[in-house]
């Protein structure tokens, strides 16, 4: 047998065979500053805020917080919506799409007169049909998941564009969405309280 048929790992050193990979070890300081660090950033943005004097009169108020905790509701639940593709280890490009796109039929359903429980089943439909849809072709085709969500999600935006014109869509939403969209529990806004 000559050194060209010989198998690679009979041409390792010894050690080298019997030696686990070594990573670098970190501090445990280290590991919660990168485990931590956006809510870190957060806080020292606050603190900023609070303190600087050109906004520490309405930065650190409760009306305040209480609008910046509602405004990141929705946010709050597309990224829930995300985190379920994550945890099976795909990517779900076209959550900000889908969200769009069942906002715009729940505002078209009720600017035609439906009922309200039948509106907000028209905005889970639309979410469920799209989520199908992705499923089917990522499981069964084989299309990578990034390349069938990212290729949906921009066929969505032009869905929503051509139903809406690019106009916000006139809606005669019930009363009882309106305020749960505003209302509060204790303070807290409901919106918030539902994520």
């Amino acid at each position: 047998m000559s050194i060209v048929d010989e198998p690679v790992e009979d041409l390792a050193p010894p050690d080298a065979k019997s030696a686990p990979a070594l990573r670098p070890r970190q501090s445990r300081a280290a590991t919660l500053l990168q485990s931590y660090a956006l809510l870190l950033v957060g806080l020292v943005v606050a603190v900023f805020f609070s303190v600087w004097p050109k906004t520490s009169d309405v930065f650190p108020t409760a009306a305040n917080l209480r609008i910046l905790v509602a405004s990141q509701a929705v946010l709050g639940v597309v990224a829930i919506g995300a985190l379920i593709p994550l945890i099976a280890g795909e990517f779900d490009l076209s959550v900000g799409p889908v969200a769009a796109l069942s906002a715009v039929s729940v505002a078209q359903a009720f600017s035609a007169g439906w009922p309200l429980i039948v509106c907000l089943a028209t905005g889970a439909l639309v979410g469920v049909l799209v989520g199908a849809f992705h499923a089917v072709v990522v499981t069964r085709f084989n299309v990578n998941a990034v390349v069938t969500t990212l290729g949906s999600g921009t066929i969505l935006v032009g869905v929503i564009r051509h139903r809406t014109g690019g106009l916000a869509p006139p809606s005669d939403i019930a009363d009882s969405v309106v305020s749960f969209g505003n209302g509060k529990f204790l303070g807290i806004p409901l919106i918030f309280l539902t994520m």
